[in-house]
């Protein structure tokens, strides 16, 4: 068993009783309480003990109504965990819930509940950035954790018009945004992140049209920005992405679904990259700038 799985099999067994709140339905009491925090701008006073409520409202993390999850739920926790309002150790334990449940992901195939559990943890997880909670071992099981999940996952959806966001992929590189911006993290684990990434700029036969390509691209540039990864280790990433493989050029590209959804999928991602490289004159982001500005002419 590696070190990784060891990892989350404590975490598992430790909260196991507590990721149970995930699996329960969202009670409408619970709910009634977010909509009145809301009203009152998030205002901790009218709570006895705010920290239990932050537990007990894990249960509404995956609600199919987006106006729970995403206009609640993740508001809420949001604002608490950016104004110091709970307890490092209630912090802890809906970090760990959290992780638990992002590790059995495959077992939500609905898939808001994946999506906003990841969203969520982002914020916890820039909680440890600004006031270290976590030890060296939780924060690289939970880079391998994303770097697994990212790897085997084919949940591509983003908005729909009824059901709201649930942008799995997204949310994974949210959390991996707050990892690469953390001092802590070292470069073997800025690498791991940085192949997890660049492992899903382009999907087979899959259109990114959520803004997908961006989401990606800026762990990458705040890692190369924190001097975590070495620009020519991205330039020969770049150079990769700018070869037509299986296809001997990229004109051959434009007779085949899955040639276009590379070939677009790609562009995007560059395109991103050089955008957001663009607004610094960071030496390190600079640095791979002209390798991405000769992949994007490559790719025409």
């Amino acid at each position: 068993m590696s070190k990784f799985s060891v990892g989350l099999v404590f975490i598992v067994i430790a909260f196991n009783s507590h990721a149970q709140l995930l699996t329960e339905p969202c009670g409408p009491e619970v709910v009634q309480t977010l909509r009145t925090a809301k009203a009152q701008r998030y205002k901790t006073s009218q709570f006895n003990n705010i920290n239990d409520f932050a537990i007990k409202m894990l249960s509404c993390v995956g609600d199919s109504d987006p106006k729970i999850r995403d206009g609640l739920v993740y508001e809420t926790y949001q604002t608490w965990l950016r104004s110091n309002a709970l307890d490092i150790a209630t912090v802890r334990k809906i970090y760990a819930i959290l992780v638990s449940e992002l590790s059995q992901f495959e077992a939500d195939t609905v898939g808001f509940k994946r999506a906003f559990t990841a969203l969520n943890l982002s914020e916890v997880v820039r909680v440890d950035r600004l006031t270290p909670f976590l030890s060296p071992q939780q924060r690289n099981t939970l880079i391998e954790l994303i770097s697994e999940i990212l790897s085997k996952t084919d949940d591509y959806r983003g908005f729909n018009q009824t059901e709201g966001w649930r942008h799995f992929i997204p949310h994974l590189a949210d959390v991996y945004l707050q990892l690469a911006l953390n001092p802590a993290i070292n470069q073997s684990q800025a690498q791991t992140i940085v192949d997890a990434l660049i492992g899903k700029v382009s999907p087979e036969n899959h259109f990114y049209h959520f803004g997908e390509p961006k989401r990606l691209a800026m762990p990458i540039v705040y890692l190369l920005f924190g001097n975590k990864i070495n620009p020519e280790q991205i330039a020969k990433r770049i150079q990769q992405l700018a070869l037509p493989t299986p296809f001997a050029a990229w004109s051959d590209a434009y007779m085949d679904e899955k040639g276009l959804a590379m070939l677009h999928n790609r562009r995007a991602f560059l395109n991103a990259l050089f955008v957001l490289g663009s607004q610094t004159k960071h030496e390190q982001v600079q640095a791979i700038l002209p390798s991405v500005l000769d992949a994007i002419k490559e790719l025409g």
